[in-house]
């Protein structure tokens, strides 16, 4: 028989029909199982010990928690609500009128957020797509906007540039490189994006776009044109080395870099269509680099960290 211990925390629902003995349930798992030799006899059970009953410490309030889908800001709804499936529809008992009612709840449930939300978030899954971006920086980019939208409804102002602003400043938030060129190609935007930038700041007080430096772009660069890593080791010690250029891009000077230390393994018509510069920019930051590299022969110690001449 089962052991005392057994009957007196769980309440036996009914007797095994292999061995005879009481059964228990599971409530974390939604069985109800033989206390002795083990046997599931039921399974996907309703949990009913989780219902309306008042908790009076938090122990019994979190174990009486119902909990739903992780919350993701990319679906209009959030997670927050249930819609029958197809095949749940299909096993529905016959009603006109019920079947009728879902049909038009679907249609008419929707209203215009809901509408710019699924628009919007179907163009920044599509420009993300193309961009090649990690999903952290999609799903960032959907909760800013989420915010934005709860401030002002973008009245007059296109997504596209929208989109561009936003996608710019999560990507240098978390110090991804890429260039505004880059996204404004594939937006397709041709507006003034300084009023973006004045409508986010503000709501956003904290909107300040981080400065970039041209370490960022170097690994980049490296992995685009197959360059060993080596020359990204010089080039970022190179580039965190030199005084700091005021005016100059900083993903030219990190071209400039790596094709000081690129010893010929790819051209300068190469790197320019990596960075989208011309060959010319490109040649004088290499000059103002070799000054700087100049400098340093008076002091061979810091000159040996580069493994060579240039």
């Amino acid at each position: 028989m089962a052991d005392k211990s057994l009957q007196l925390l769980y309440e036996p629902q009914e007797i095994c029909h292999e061995c005879g003995n009481y059964t228990v349930a599971d409530n974390k798992r939604a069985q109800t199982t033989c206390s002795e030799c083990g046997l599931v006899l039921s399974e996907r059970e309703i949990d009913t010990n989780n219902g309306d009953r008042r908790a009076f410490n938090r122990e019994d309030a979190n174990n009486r928690l119902t909990r739903g889908d992780i919350i993701d800001y990319l679906l209009v709804d959030i997670k927050k609500t249930t819609h029958p499936s197809r095949r749940e529809h299909r096993e529905l008992p016959y009603n006109s009128h019920l079947k009728r009612a879902l049909r038009i709840n679907g249609h008419t449930s929707s209203t215009s957020e809901d509408r710019r939300d699924i628009t919007i978030m179907r163009q920044l899954m599509h420009l993300v797509g193309i961009l090649d971006l990690p999903t952290p920086i999609l799903r960032k980019c959907a909760y800013f906007l989420r915010k934005f939208f709860k401030h002002s409804n973008c009245a007059g102002r296109s997504y596209a540039g929208l989109l561009t602003v936003t996608l710019y400043y999560i990507c240098k938030r978390e110090k991804y490189p890429i260039m505004l060129g880059d996204i404004k190609e594939v937006t397709g935007c041709r507006e003034n994006l300084g009023n973006y930038f004045k409508l986010l700041q503000e709501i956003f007080p904290e909107f300040k776009l981080p400065l970039r430096t041209p370490s960022e772009f170097i690994p980049a660069i490296c992995g685009t044109l197959h360059l060993s890593m080596e020359v990204q080791r010089s080039a970022l010690w190179l580039t965190a080395s030199a005084p700091h250029m005021s005016g100059k891009h900083p993903g030219i000077i990190a071209a400039a870099a790596v094709y000081l230390f690129a010893h010929g393994q790819v051209t300068q018509k190469q790197i320019c269509d990596v960075v989208r510069c011309t060959e010319v920019s490109l040649r004088d930051r290499a000059k103002d680099l070799r000054e700087f590299i100049g400098s340093l022969r008076k002091r061979p110690a810091e000159l040996s960290y580069l493994g060579g001449e240039i």
